[in-house]
């Protein structure tokens, strides 16, 4: 727990095809506990979006959001849980506090990050082939979301996409174009809570190893949920952030 605090500002980043509304019982949960939040866009995401022009840009583009004078905490989700990791090692002065839910500190491996890479650009070209609606409708029927009812899936909610926004999210923002942030996790300086449902076992994993690389860290493991925990258990995971964050009671 940071330490309560009026002033505490919490910016939530969503996942991959995701829209703000993706966070809407999370948010409002906080703001009921006396948090003010924010809820963008990630880059290459909503109506209109272009390709982002690399990781660095997309990490600036982030940083411009913070509010002065505040105390920011930032909370991220898959895609968004990378870039707000990204964010407290290339910003610190920015990151009050950090919580990231279902992320990786992505490939240590150059093979495995040119095959994931490799993934990436034949999901973009998925994108451009179907179209963003059929290509929702298809990721959305992934094993990794599972967990994940129609309501919860908020399948209409996404097709708001751009085709050369998602592709260009994938080719330049994917885990394959991330760069390597094992080596600088003893960097982060925030306290840093990672969260994985139980039953998304390749994040426990990671989210476990991340835990023991950053100094201020702990995991919290969710029993009997998936990939997309903010879409799952909302509510558990608000009460997560606040404790963590230091809002409300």
């Amino acid at each position: 727990m940071v330490g309560a605090g009026a002033r505490t500002h919490v910016v939530l980043l969503h996942g991959f095809t995701q829209t703000p509304a993706a966070w809407d019982e999370v948010r409002t949960d906080l703001e009921a506990r006396g948090a003010r939040c924010t809820t963008p866009w990630l880059p290459g995401h909503g109506p209109g979006a272009t390709a982002p022009s690399g990781w660095n840009a997309a990490l600036d583009a982030l940083a411009a959001l913070a509010p002065p004078a505040a105390r920011v905490a930032w909370v991220g989700y898959s895609m968004g849980a990378r870039l707000a990791l990204g964010l407290a090692l290339r910003r610190p002065e920015l990151v009050a506090s950090l919580v990231c839910v279902s992320g990786t500190a992505g490939l240590g491996d150059e093979t495995a990050r040119a095959a994931r890479r490799g993934d990436d650009e034949a999901l973009a070209r998925r994108v451009e082939a179907l179209g963003v609606s059929a290509f929702i409708d298809e990721w959305l029927a992934r094993p990794m979301f599972a967990g994940l009812d129609a309501r919860a899936g908020r399948a209409d909610d996404r097709r708001v996409h751009a085709v050369a926004g998602l592709a260009g999210a994938l080719r330049t923002l994917g885990t394959g174009s991330q760069p390597d942030l094992w080596p600088m996790l003893p960097r982060v300086g925030a306290p840093t809570l990672l969260v994985a449902g139980g039953r998304d076992a390749r994040f426990v994993d990671t989210a476990r190893r991340m835990a023991s690389s950053i100094p201020r860290a702990r995991c919290e493991v969710l029993d009997g949920l998936g990939h997309a925990v903010p879409l799952e258990a909302p509510r558990v995971l608000a009460a997560l952030v606040a404790e963590h964050v230091g809002v409300g009671g």
